[in-house]
């Protein structure tokens, strides 16, 4: 639907809207996001997309970006587990290699967010915790999935994984992931 069309629209339905409002922020979805404003008499109000501030990208290339960002993570995340299995474990043992592991793990999540996370174009706060949440869900069923589909291990092995009692820190990372995109744009 092109600006045109949703300027027309929208002051077409003027007369529905409170007097206040004075700005009326246009979102409209197709290839990019933009902005068309209209004014109506008095105040301020607006209309804004659920993942807040993006910079001149449409939904759809957000959610390719931020999907990207999720495959990119699982795969560095991926090559981690397999080193720490083949060669820290054999060489400190597996409880010492897991306690590095959540260092070394959290080390490279957040550089792989400080690469990707500023490409995606999402600025607002809760955004970028959105788009922490949706890591760490990616994250914990992509390891769910892994255990389960790949390395067939039984449920009760799969949920000790995420128990830090046992020595395991996944959970831990999990919640560094749900940061790592904020802190990342905060130091940037």
């Amino acid at each position: 639907m092109s600006n045109l069309l949703l300027r027309t629209q929208a002051e077409h339905y003027m007369h529905l809207m409170p007097a206040t409002i004075t700005r009326f922020h246009v979102w409209c979805s197709h290839s990019r996001w933009s902005v068309g404003d209209i004014d109506f008499p008095h105040s301020q109000a607006q209309v804004s997309n659920p993942l807040g501030r993006m910079e001149g990208i449409g939904m759809n290339e957000v959610i390719v970006r931020v999907a990207a960002l999720c495959v990119v993570l699982a795969g560095t995340e991926t090559l981690h587990g397999i080193f720490r299995a083949t060669v820290l474990v054999p060489k400190i043992g597996k409880k010492s290699a897991l306690k590095v592991s959540i260092v070394t793990g959290a080390a490279l999540a957040f550089f792989v967010c400080y690469l990707l996370v500023p490409g995606i174009g999402v600025t607002d706060s809760p955004g970028l915790f959105a788009i922490g949440v949706i890591l760490a869900l990616f994250m914990a069923s992509f390891d769910i999935t892994l255990a389960r589909v790949l390395l067939r291990l039984p449920w009760a092995k799969i949920l000790r994984d995420f128990d830090p009692r046992t020595g395991n820190y996944l959970t831990l990372g999990l919640l560094l992931l749900v940061a790592f995109p904020y802190a990342v744009m905060q130091i940037r």
